[in-house]
């Protein structure tokens, strides 16, 4: 190498492309991950998935999806066990540092630790799924090129409104049915509330905080209000939750419509 030439490093922990997407054919058991590369989770070695810009795996076409089947086990399957109702998967790339394996997707419900298929010893998280309670994966729709990801479910998740809706202190509520317990950012949230008068007040904050971070005041007596606003969760107990009250008038819904992660 002569001294002119450049040294180029990928950036820190990068992401590129490796989005995801319900598969168009099967998609109940069949998740696609649009090609790409990124650096592993121990910033060592890049992972090319589905030969991004032709400069991976040259037996593959350039750009290539690759599609994890939930029915079997493995690179491009489930780590480990059959898939489960109501579950988040945790989706990686993973790769053989020898060069000996493929690059290859995987699905987990480990957020940190999968079962690495034979011949694979490095990984890096790119997104997760869900799963409903027939243990199909649920329509969502992923956008953002970089580390961070923003997913947005197809039909937004209710929630369980805690102390029938009506709490005069706040009151938290577990977000984990539609948020992944970890690596989530922001989430949105959508609300349905019925003020008994004008001027009563609904209030939002993330559970365990001091301060009141949405406050929604009523506009009309008796008549029902919805809108959303974006809000970031605490992890208690391991899952994310939001706390609410009401002055009066009763909370009807919350639903989970989308949440970011930082991979």
């Amino acid at each position: 190498m002569s001294q002119l030439d450049p040294i180029v490093n990928q950036p820190f922990l990068y992401v590129n492309g490796l989005s995801l997407l319900n598969n168009a054919t099967t998609p109940n058991t069949k998740l696609d991950v649009l090609a790409g590369q990124c650096r592993d989770s121990n910033n060592m070695i890049d992972i090319n998935l589905g030969n991004y810009l032709n400069q991976g795996n040259q037996a593959l076409t350039a750009n290539s999806n690759t599609t994890i089947n939930f029915g079997v086990n493995g690179a491009n399957g489930l780590d480990t066990g059959s898939i489960a109702a109501s579950t988040f998967y945790y989706i990686y790339a993973v790769a053989d540092s020898s060069n000996k394996n493929q690059p290859a997707a995987l699905a987990s419900t480990s957020a940190s630790a999968p079962v690495l298929p034979q011949g694979y010893d490095s990984l890096r998280v790119i997104g997760v799924c869900k799963t409903d309670g027939s243990s199909h994966i649920l329509a969502y729709y992923v956008s953002g090129s970089g580390s961070g990801k923003y997913f947005q479910w197809d039909a937004p998740i209710a929630v369980t409104v805690t102390s029938s809706g009506t709490s005069a202190t706040y009151s938290a509520m577990d977000l984990s049915v539609g948020v992944p317990a970890s690596k989530y950012s922001r989430v949105s949230l959508k609300y349905k509330w019925t003020p008994n008068a004008a001027a009563d007040a609904l209030n939002f904050t993330p559970s365990g905080a001091t301060g009141d971070f949405e406050t929604i005041l009523g506009i009309v007596a008796a008549v029902a209000q919805e809108d959303n606003f974006v809000i970031l969760p605490l992890t208690v107990s391991s899952v994310p939750k939001v706390s609410y009250k009401t002055s009066a008038g009763t909370l009807n819904n919350v639903f989970v419509q989308a949440f970011e992660m930082q991979l």
